[in-house]
This record gives C-alpha cells, structure tokens and sequence, in this order.
C-alpha cells in the first residue's frame, strides 16, 4: 500500500469487518486523495454500505486500521465530527416536524446564526426543489422528497468530507444530473465526496471509482482506466460502405495492432486495440490501402453497465475457477493419504 501523504484523506489498511461468521469487507487496502469525488459501486450487499460505517465511525474494523484526517474514526472529537456529512440510506429526520423545522434544528446543532441559517436553508431547499413544500410535515411527503430534505440536512454545515449512501436513490434523472452538478461544484471547492450509488452510470461522474463484490475491491481507478481494464483495452467502432466481407474482418482481427475484431447486431464492427489513439489512424490507413470505403470509424465508450458487469462476472469465473482449484487440490491430497493408509 503506498504511504500516505498530505494529500491523502482516507487509508484503509488491510481491513476487514466481520459480523459473526459472515465476512462483510475482506482485507481492503487503499488510499483516497482530498479533494476528488471517489464512486463506490458493486452489487446490493457487496459491503459498500459497511465500508461508509467504517468511514464515519459507526462500526469499527475487525482487522486492520482505518484513518481519516490522519486519526482512527473511533478516536474522532467534535473538531473531526463537525468536519463530516454523513448521508445515510435510512431517513433519519424528525417526522413530526416540517422541512423547514428538520432544517432549522440541523442548521442550530451546528451554531449557526438565525440570518446565516436562513440564508443556507433556502438556498439548499432550492437545490433539492422543496421550498414550495417547506411547511409540509416530513412524514407527510414521499419517500424520494424525504431523500432529498435529508441531503439538503447533511450539506447545511458545509462539510469538508462528504459521505453519501446512495445520495440519488429514487430520484428522477433531471434532479440526479442536478445533484450531480452541485457534488461537482463542492469539489472544485476542494470538498471530498466519497459516494456509493446503485446508478452504475454515475461513475462516469466521478475522479475515482471502486468496484466492490463480496466484500472485495476488484478495481480503484479512474473511469477511463476502469474501462480499459474490464475489456482489456479500448473499442473502436467501424462502419463501412458495403458490408464488410468475412475475409476482411478476419484480416483486420489478425492485424498487430488488433486484439480483436468481430461484427455486432447493427453490422458494424467492433474492435479491441490497446490504445485508441495510435490504432486508429493505422486501421483507416490500413483500409484505405485495401480499397475499403469507411462510412466511420471511432473510438466506442462501453457504458458503465457493461464496465460493472465485466469486472463482476470476471471475478466470479475467477472466484469459481480458484474454489475448484482448492477442490482439486483437496481430493488430491485426500487420495494421497489413502495411498499412505493402504
């Protein structure tokens, strides 16, 4: 694990959280820099959730050490506490009181002044558009507007560090690509947002991003290096004039700059290279010596859906092929002790 520098925020030290026999997070090790929006994306119960309680302070790690702002969670004062929002996927407002009041009461736990707070609290009530139902009782609105009434709550204090389970959950797209633009903002102010989503797609919004199944970190990566990493390297997309012969294609697939090559539904080809940039003047050079009229030819960015699949469904042929692995190995050495008895 690299050493932590001034710019890093959050080291996980080969940590695991067990709860009983069950292992919810096994042996994470990263660093986070300040600064950066981090995704944390993986399949429901893959430990994203329990990795923002080890963030926050709420469980502690049953192995290893977690740090931020260079101390354990565990040993936080209120000078570290102030310095966090804590977004959880459970509404844990007052709902009794109204939108307004939820806000009024989160704004006076932090000290703030009357006229400061009534300034931030309308302007936050218009970023999650409830300022026309600011007098409606919070057990009175639905379950989307309480999500959003509780994030506006988390961001009132202007926190340095962000933490958000699944911030955009049962949020219409317009009002995530909102939320997403305001996250956006808070870190070009020099926040740090570290955020999980059941939106695969909105890792395409973040500086960095993990992929977590069974408790594991398959990738921490930027988004375009997560891409190149799930598929082995970057897409390329040709079309041409005439539908392109077998023998062609073949061709192209045998080509040294070509990892591979094959035609899709729509009859384009779709084609693996190690770097787009470079292969792509070589392929329509190529083509235009073989006399292959081009209607396009582009570089493909596989949505994050078949990123996220890819790297899951890898990990679970690796995960697979080792268990039988172990299998094998198991009925070897147990064929071996027969032989000893015999």
């Amino acid at each position: 694990m690299t050493d932590m520098t001034n710019s890093e925020l959050i080291v996980f030290d080969k940590v695991s959280k067990s709860f009983g026999d069950f292992k919810a997070i096994q042996n994470l090790s990263f660093s986070l820099p300040k600064g950066k929006i981090i995704g944390l994306i993986g399949p429901s119960g893959s430990g994203k959730t329990t990795t923002v309680r080890l963030l926050s302070g709420i469980y502690q790690p049953t192995e290893g050490s977690v740090t931020v702002f260079d101390k354990s969670p565990s040993q936080f004062t209120s000078k570290e506490k102030v310095k966090i929002g804590y977004l959880t996927q459970h509404f844990t407002l007052f709902p009794d009181l109204s939108i307004a009041s939820n806000m009024n009461f989160a704004a006076s736990m932090y000290g703030q002044g009357l006229f400061r707070r009534r300034k931030i609290i309308d302007q936050l009530l218009e970023l999650v558009e409830l300022q026309s139902h600011r007098h409606k009782l919070a057990k009175k609105i639905s379950g989307g507007m309480q999500r959003r009434l509780q994030l506006a709550s988390t961001l009132i204090h202007d926190p340095e560090l962000l933490l958000l389970d699944e911030p955009t959950a049962g949020i219409d797209p317009i009002l995530r690509r909102k939320f997403w633009d305001h996250f956006e903002m808070l870190r070009d102010q020099g926040k740090t947002l570290f955020v999980t989503t059941q939106y695969v797609s909105e890792a395409s919004y973040c500086d960095l991003v993990g992929v977590l199944a069974d408790g594991q970190l398959l990738e921490l990566s930027e988004p375009e290096e997560l891409r190149r990493k799930a598929f082995g390297g970057e897409k390329l997309t040709l079309r041409t004039k005439d539908h392109l012969k077998e023998s062609n294609l073949q061709t192209i697939g045998e080509l040294s700059f070509i990892k591979r090559a094959r035609r899709i539904e729509d009859g384009s080809i779709r084609i693996l290279v190690d770097d787009a940039a470079t292969s792509l003047p070589e392929l329509m050079t190529w083509l235009q010596d073989q006399s292959i009229e081009v209607e396009s030819l582009q570089q493909y960015q596989p949505p994050f859906d078949d990123v996220f699949v890819e790297l899951v469904e890898k990990h679970l042929a690796d995960s697979k092929s080792t268990e039988d692995d172990v299998q094998e190995i198991e009925r070897s050495s147990d064929e071996e002790s027969q032989e000893v008895v015999s």
